[in-house]
């Protein structure tokens, strides 16, 4: 017996705004005993996908970017699914012969993105080249020379993308820039660019001041009302989070003090949390705040599972600020020093060892598909991997909900 998890990653292009998602899976078995198959994984995920959580709500009506192996390219299982939904990866195990050859061509020709994955050249894969839409090449695997090489090896089809995956730093997405890529893949999106003699300004500035004053634990009430209502902007987005879907509020909230009545002070530092990380984060890819969403909401989910009695909103703000270097262009260190957070927020975003913290770091290991990490931290805290896979995507949709 066994379950498949999945998970997503963000491709971006050239302007840092979302192109795609690759979606990640794992079958995890239950009894240990049967070896990995990729086809049966990918089967799980379409089927989960598309037809139990929707494909448009897990990819945000973007391409979901799946692997094929050779057996599910030749099988044309794809032909239920609209093409403009799926984006096919050839796997690089997969050889150009003739029958795969032809199965790709037929896909082609139905509207389905054809993208050679973790490529490295080779005379033999000329054919697949011929017919594919994007080249994905791992810059962790291929050294830099490689990396160059190949864009300018085809500059002459331009109707070919390089995608540029395992992309970590800034550094190397410039440099990916630089060569011809026009796709990127990586959590670089997800690393602070440090400069020492960078401060906050502008309106920046106002929103990380009034996060300073709400983390303060001796801030009252009446004076967190009077902070909100001081910004005529941060009120209606707290009445419109407060009145977006993911609340499931039936009556229409009109004021700042009935927002505030209604959601309680955990509930509402952690709203208000949320839009003054979306301030501060106006100048870097929506992802980033996306990602830092679902993180607390994923955070505060396992949470609540483990019954961390009145720690789940901590959860929801460990995730959320676990991005607050990122976000804020320093360091975590520097940003810690800056706010009065809690003992336990302060060394869970530390990574010192806490049940909170090991909430997080299943989050961000199951958020990048470090299934073997994850499936550690799954065993510590004793939760199975089908509890956390459907609160991963109840945080999805819950931060999808939000946006709306």
């Amino acid at each position: 017996m066994s379950e498949c998890i999945i998970a997503r990653q963000p491709i971006f292009d050239i302007n840092l705004k979302i192109y795609g998602y690759e979606l990640l899976f794992r079958r995890i078995s239950m009894d240990n005993s049967s070896a990995f198959d990729p086809d049966e994984a990918t089967s799980s995920v379409l089927v989960n996908g598309m037809f139990l959580i929707g494909l448009q709500e897990l990819t945000r009506g973007k391409p979901a970017f799946v692997n094929f192996s050779r057996k599910m390219l030749i099988n044309d299982v794809m032909t239920f699914l609209p093409n403009k939904d799926i984006a096919i990866e050839v796997l690089e195990t997969v050889e150009p012969d003739e029958t795969c050859l032809l199965a790709c061509k037929r896909l082609k020709e139905a509207g389905y993105k054809i993208v050679l994955d973790d490529f490295v050249y080779h005379t033999k894969f000329d054919p697949f080249i011929a017919i594919a839409d994007i080249i994905k090449v791992d810059f962790l695997l291929s050294s830099p020379t490689e990396c160059r090489a190949l864009p300018k090896r085809f500059q002459e089809r331009k109707d070919l993308i390089f995608l540029a995956e395992k992309v970590e730093s800034y550094d190397q997405y410039a440099q990916a820039m630089k060569w011809g890529y026009s796709l990127f893949q990586g959590y670089f999106f997800c690393k602070p660019v440090v400069l020492n003699t960078r401060d906050i300004q502008g309106n920046r500035l106002v929103y990380f001041q009034l996060l300073k004053e709400l983390n303060d634990p001796l801030v009252g009430f009446d004076q967190l009302e009077r902070i909100i209502q001081r910004d005529v902007s941060l009120s209606y987005k707290i009445l419109k989070y407060v009145n977006s879907a993911a609340m499931g509020i039936r009556t229409k909230i009109n004021s700042v003090r009935q927002a505030l009545t209604m959601l309680g002070k955990q509930n509402m530092e952690k709203f208000v949390t949320l839009v003054l990380l979306k301030g501060l984060s106006a100048d870097k890819p929506n992802e980033l705040l996306i990602t830092a969403i679902i993180r607390g909401r994923f955070a505060e989910l396992i949470a609540a599972r483990l019954r961390l009695r009145g720690q789940t909103s901590t959860a929801f703000l460990i995730g959320m600020l676990s991005l607050a270097d990122a976000l804020l262009d320093r360091t975590m260190e520097k940003f810690l020093s800056e706010l009065p957070l809690s003992d336990d927020i302060v060394a869970a975003l530390l990574r010192k060892p806490s049940v909170l913290t090991s909430i997080l770091e299943m989050v961000i290991a199951y958020e990048q598909g470090n299934w073997e990490v994850y499936e550690t931290y799954c065993r510590k805290l004793n939760i199975t991997s089908g509890e956390v896979n459907n609160m991963y995507m109840d945080a999805v949709i819950w931060e999808l909900n939000i946006e709306h």
